[in-house]
């Protein structure tokens, strides 16, 4: 018997004990093991009953999403689930942690489920634009109300245990020790069973016996869907309407044919490809030592940026000190922190006990000296950060890493005023920083393992996802994915207005694409008054409006015009005429003919440009997969395309050349270089049309 799962027998009750660490995913080997060992309890005399449980912190949160590109090797989970139910003694599956997934969708073939208090149930299968296989769709809904299937399986959120025994998808919760409340329990249903094999999941009706109270349900909960129409919620939706139409065998067959139909389309690929690599981003390299766990953080400077990155920390369990110029300053500080957790509670994301939990370890202050004994001093301050200011931190604190929130960070002066000894690192984190998951961590070549190792940690305990950049001394930003994929969209974007489209057109063409807001929709809520030092390094000489939009006092939405007008008390956003004039006036005198530019053609311009600038940060990155995360949780791509890299693969890496060659034999000037392919393109295309992970691993 293979240790992937463990087996005993105790007082009549087989116990089969999933030991695939750390998530116990459901791996062909389990799955193996685990028939192995239900054919085992089956033919023993003695076994009266079966518990189905897991070791570690989790019962089984999905199976290796690596096996979801090749062909699957059976036993397959619906395998597994269709042995559990027809095994000729009850088995009771016990669930601690989290049972997501495969792993849940196990648990529904068993004869009943308990939880110990504060596990959580769910299927969350659509965030990967999947369905739910192994009979989810058909076993769920005959234990549970119409409402709460069509949430748990259109949704993807999970289940509380409490919740989960008021809806009927648990028979019980434990407090204590699970293994012997499972005890209990499935001695007891040894005991109660009289006569016959226990009644199989797929056998009953209790969550549609009303037939149309069900259907209507599900309905309701699409409605208030914001992707109601997405391929994958119709696929789901047809699976979980045929739960009380069809026979059980019938509609594992649709469902295992609508499984097939969304796992291999691209939205479903490019979901798959997001879920790794935003695990890889965040995995902490494996050549780092291993760092004591951080306690205590201080954070210099709390304005919006250093009272959100406060919070995360908060949040995560640390003890945090904010440092200010003054004592009022301090005070405001604070006071900013607590409108953003108050916020928080007022959006559900905290409970008002939980908040109260938390602004009790944050204190505020003048004092230098309080950072002495943190973990980590987060420097948030506006604009360039001075070296003075770290120099005195460095002086307070001889152990601390030492982090530069800013995204135009000299680190090497940094590191020159903290006695040369890489304890400094970049993290460039966008606004609004409470909310913000991505962190771009700029190293230099002299940092210390050590370091280095913490700075990961810490990122991560604060909510984010790490993507690491090699620091450039000449040119801070210039290794920032964010910066490069944006100065990129921004630029592609001016192009085509240009060339014949208008601001309008360019947003409303990227919404069709999936991106929430246009990128000049962007620029106007943000503003942009000053150049940036992204314009400085990344503008086009013949293409940028901002200077004639800045010129005529049109610097963003604040003002009431930027590249549209603003009125009313909504501030609803109007094409203007006033632009389109300036627009007129920089196409004649640069001689440009304006056409039309159809929705096709500015997508396609922007996101060749995002892939052209992306592979340009291959070697400064620690794995090329990094350029997507960065644009999805910076840029707010849409996740369903996968970044831009993995659309240019799903659309075709040579089609993207060839668009890029054909726009740089029509430029002049900068635009020519702007637009020439990376060699990293040409590489792909004799790779099979796939970017490699060409980063520092």
């Amino acid at each position: 018997m293979t240790d992937l799962v463990r087996y005993a027998v105790r007082d009549g009750v087989a116990i089969l004990q999933i030991n695939n660490p750390p998530s116990n995913a459901l791996s062909h080997g389990v799955r193996v093991a685990l028939q192995t060992a239900l054919d085992r309890a089956d033919a023993d005399a003695d076994v009266r009953a079966v518990i189905l449980t897991a070791a570690g912190r989790t019962f089984p949160v999905g199976a290796d999403i690596r096996e979801m590109d090749r062909a699957p090797q059976p036993p397959l989970v619906g395998d597994v689930a269709r042995q559990i139910e027809a095994m000729g003694v009850p088995v009771v599956v016990a669930i601690h942690g989290r049972a997501l997934g495969l792993g849940l969708e196990l648990a529904l073939a068993g004869h009943a489920r308990i939880a110990a208090r504060g596990a959580s149930l769910g299927l969350p299968e659509i965030s990967l634009g999947l369905i739910p296989s192994a009979g989810a769709t058909q076993r769920l809904p005959r234990l549970v109300a119409g409402d709460v299937a069509g949430r748990m399986i259109l949704t993807g959120r999970p289940l509380g245990a409490e919740a989960a025994q008021e809806a009927g998808l648990i028979d019980g919760i434990i407090d204590g020790d699970l293994m012997g409340g499972a005890m209990a329990f499935a001695q007891n249903l040894a005991q109660t069973q009289t006569s016959g094999p226990p009644v199989a999941t797929s056998a009953r009706r209790d969550g549609f016996r009303d037939a149309m109270a069900y259907r209507a349900a599900l309905e309701a909960v699409r409605a208030e869907l914001p992707n109601a129409d997405a391929p994958v919620i119709t696929k789901a939706m047809e699976c979980l309407e045929a739960a009380p139409l069809l026979p059980f065998d019938a509609g594992l067959a649709l469902e295992d044919e609508c499984f097939e139909e969304v796992r291999r389309s691209p939205e479903a690929m490019a979901l798959r490809h997001v879920f790794v690599a935003e695990r890889r981003a965040a995995r902490v390299p494996r050549h780092l030592p291993e760092v004591e766990r951080l306690a205590q953080a201080a954070v210099l400077g709390g304005g919006l940026l250093g009272a959100g990155i406060a919070l995360n920390a908060l949040e995560a369990g640390l003890q945090v000190v904010m440092v200010e110029a003054g004592p009022e300053a301090a005070t405001a500080a604070a006071g900013r922190v607590s409108a953003l957790a108050a916020r928080a509670v007022a959006q559900g994301r905290l409970t008002p006990a939980r908040r109260d939990e938390v602004i009790d370890r944050l204190r505020s202050t003048a004092d230098l000296g309080t950072l002495r004994g943190v973990d980590a001093v987060l420097v948030a301050g506006a604009g360039a950060v001075n070296a003075t200011v770290f120099a005195r931190v460095a002086a307070a604190n001889a152990n601390a890493v030492l982090v530069s929130v800013s995204a135009f960070a000299d680190l090497s002066a940094l590191d020159a005023a903290t006695g040369g000894q890489g304890r400094v690192v970049a993290c460039n984190i966008l606004p609004p920083s409470h909310v913000t998951r991505l962190a771009e961590l700029a190293l230099m070549p002299n940092t210390p393992p050590e370091i280095e190792a913490r700075a990961f940690h810490l990122i991560r305990r604060i909510g984010k996802t790490p993507v690491r950049i090699e620091h450039s001394p000449k040119a801070p930003m210039v290794g920032l994915v964010v910066e490069r994929l944006l100065a990129a969209y921004r630029r592609a974007s001016d192009a085509l207005v240009a060339t014949g489209a208008t601001p309008h057109d360019v947003d409303r063409a990227m919404r069709g694409f999936g991106f929430n807001v246009g990128p000049y929709q962007v620029q106007d809520l943000i503003g942009f008054a000053e150049p940036t030092p992204a314009e400085s390094v990344f503008a086009s000489s013949s293409h940028d409006l901002r200077g004639a939009l800045r010129g005529a006092g049109r610097t963003g939405q604040a003002k009431g015009a930027g590249f549209y007008d603003y009125a009313g008390a909504d501030q609803e956003a109007m094409p203007s005429d006033e632009v389109q004039a300036l627009i007129e006036a920089h196409r004649a005198a640069t001689g440009i003919r304006p056409r039309r530019v159809s929705d096709t053609e500015i997508v396609e311009t922007c996101l060749d440009a995002m892939v052209n600038a992306g592979v340009a940060c291959g070697p400064a990155l620690r794995q090329l997969s990094d350029v997507d995360i960065a644009a999805i949780l910076g840029l707010g791509f849409p996740r369903h395309r996968g970044g831009p890299l993995k659309s240019a693969e799903v659309a075709g890496v040579l089609a993207v050349e060839r668009r890029l060659s054909a726009r740089a034999e029509a430029s002049l000037g900068d635009d020519v270089a702007f637009w020439t392919p990376h060699p990293a393109l040409r590489k792909a295309v004799l790779n099979g049309a796939r970017f490699g992970d060409d980063g520092r691993g």
